[in-house]
């Protein structure tokens, strides 16, 4: 948690408010739904429609957020995640750089997104298109996210 509110923090200060609301967002609404059924966890949640969206086994229908996977468990993706909620095959980091991709499908309001250590972030549309620089702080803020939690450099998190 202190790791998060440190990033939110960081992206608040770097990037504005909206780009902080979806890391958070990416950050916390996968590690809350793993081991759940997609209707525990979309339905009944009070989410709006890039929340419900970002959870990666639910899809949103009638102005509501639905299971897209029934009973089944919500980590096996579906709906409107595009494959699950961690972005489980995206590359985030290649030969010490931070690689952006165009987001899969259910990850509409990103403009980029990307990993670190399975974390997924999201960086909205109006940030990554704003400039270079608006990019070049997005990258900036994945390394720092990098080194928070890989305080040694040795490719592998300090804090599981």
């Amino acid at each position: 948690r202190i790791i998060i509110l440190k990033i939110m923090k960081i992206m608040k200060d770097q990037m504005g408010f909206q780009l902080a609301v979806m890391a958070f967002l990416c950050a916390t609404l996968p590690s809350a739904v793993l081991g759940q059924s997609g209707e525990d966890a979309c339905e009944d949640q009070k989410f709006n429609e890039e929340q419900c969206l970002a959870v990666g086994c639910c899809e949103w229908d009638d102005a509501m957020c639905w299971s897209a996977v029934g009973t089944k468990d919500c980590t096996g993706g579906g709906g409107g995640g595009g494959g699950g909620p961690l972005l489980v095959d995206l590359e985030g980091w290649v030969d010490g750089k931070v690689k952006w991709h165009t987001p899969p499908s259910g990850w509409g309001s990103c403009g980029a997104v990307t990993t670190v250590y399975g974390v997924a972030i999201c960086v909205s549309k109006a940030a990554w298109k704003k400039n270079e620089t608006a990019r070049t702080k997005a990258t900036h803020i994945a390394q720092v996210f990098y080194q928070l939690i890989d305080n040694d450099a040795d490719g592998v998190p300090d804090d599981p």
